[in-house]
């Protein structure tokens, strides 16, 4: 039972995430449409919102499958990132770019590895559901960082790049370093990092040098 119980933490983490992704979402969601963004990327936003909602029940699920009772703690639902000094304009392309081109992006490495080892049931479930959704969550922060770049110099998301990183290589609750738990979903911290040092240098870092971010 302890690798059981060890499990619902992380996912007990993880419908806290969630949920704090779904906020972001949503404020980005109004922020690109107050500030006269595509209409397809207000949508899209909106919708990761919705799935990230689902996200969270999925995580449940896994929760009570392993350690009923165990609560997820309050989430943090801020609905903004970054400096607040930044224009609404600004302050939305900051959050597609941390929320969406780093951390989904590396998320969608993160569960693709995931899906080869898990076996539980519900994690399984959870697993699937979410690599599903994950790299369309990518897609609204690239597609949004394009827009931006078409339009004029993104070259002010330079200084804040590094503290990107390291809050979404640090969003995963760490699971006991004694538990092998990818069976329920959860890959080793040394695995994570390797994997998310790879997408890193792989797909993060070029695609924000391609757009002039970096």
């Amino acid at each position: 039972m302890r690798r059981e119980r060890a499990a619902a933490r992380v996912w007990a983490f993880r419908e806290r995430t969630e949920l704090e992704a779904a906020a972001l979402f949503d404020g980005l969601a109004r922020d690109l449409e107050s500030s006269g963004a595509p209409l397809a990327l207000v949508q899209l936003a909106a919708r990761c919102g919705d799935d990230e909602r689902e996200h969270a029940v999925r995580c449940r699920a896994v929760v009570d499958a392993l350690d009923p009772g165990l609560e997820a703690g309050a989430p943090d639902l801020r609905s903004t990132l970054g400096p607040g000094s930044l224009s609404v304009e600004a302050r939305a392309l900051y959050a597609s770019v941390a929320v969406g081109c780093v951390t989904e992006s590396l998320s969608t490495a993160l569960l693709l590895k995931m899906r080869a080892h898990v076996t539980h049931p519900e994690a399984r479930a959870a697993v699937a559901a979410i690599a599903r959704d994950e790299p369309r969550h990518s897609q609204l922060g690239w597609a949004h960082l394009a827009h931006a770049a078409s339009r004029g110099s993104v070259a002010w998301l330079r200084p804040h790049v590094d503290a990107m990183v390291r809050a979404a290589r640090g969003a995963e609750s760490p699971p006991e370093p004694d538990l092998d738990l990818r069976p329920f979903g959860i890959l080793d911290a040394k695995r994570a990092d390797e994997i998310c040092a790879d997408a890193l240098e792989r797909v993060v870092l070029p695609g924000l040098r391609l757009h002039g971010a970096i």
